[in-house]
């Protein structure tokens, strides 16, 4: 990464960052916090659907998110920024609980992130693949549940034969 693309990710964030926090946002159902890590101008495009735009439109979307409990886990790769912006890789897990089972959605996306007055921001975010699994209600605890279990596992470890 150059000097200034490595200032502009000092000031503004990463792409990971970004993600992240709009994921940690969704999960406590957070509309306005999840809608400050996408541009104004933000553009949801997925292939066979209208797409989304603007934060109107991409707030309605996430309460409905928010409405059926869903739950997001997201990995960035494939990082590049420059001192206008940056794109990235995602790879998003979302979890929707229903009737004691799971629907898991794996959803890859190639996104794009502009400077924003509190940092990157998400411009475009076009999904590229999906796919959907079912899965047993034990396997829908949110991802705080999750870790709490693993803590807990790791701290009490059973005894080898």
């Amino acid at each position: 990464m150059d000097r200034l693309a490595s200032i502009v990710v000092h000031e503004r964030g990463t792409p990971s960052e970004v993600s992240h926090r709009f994921a940690d946002a969704i999960n406590a159902g957070d509309v306005e916090s999840a809608l400050a890590c996408w541009s104004p101008a933000g553009v949801l495009a997925a292939a066979d659907e209208p797409q989304v735009r603007g934060h109107a439109a991409l707030g309605q979307r996430f309460r409905e998110l928010i409405a059926i409990g869903a739950q997001l886990e997201i990995a960035v790769s494939d990082e590049v920024c420059t001192e206008h912006g940056a794109m990235a890789t995602t790879e998003m897990k979302m979890t929707i609980p229903t009737d004691g089972r799971a629907a898991v959605l794996e959803i890859a996306a190639v996104v794009l992130y502009v400077p924003g007055p509190g940092g990157l921001q998400i411009l475009i975010d076009r999904l590229t693949r999906q796919k959907t699994t079912w899965r047993s209600a034990p396997e829908t605890d949110s991802p705080a549940q999750q870790r709490g279990k693993r803590e807990r596992r790791d701290s009490n470890p059973r005894p080898l034969p």
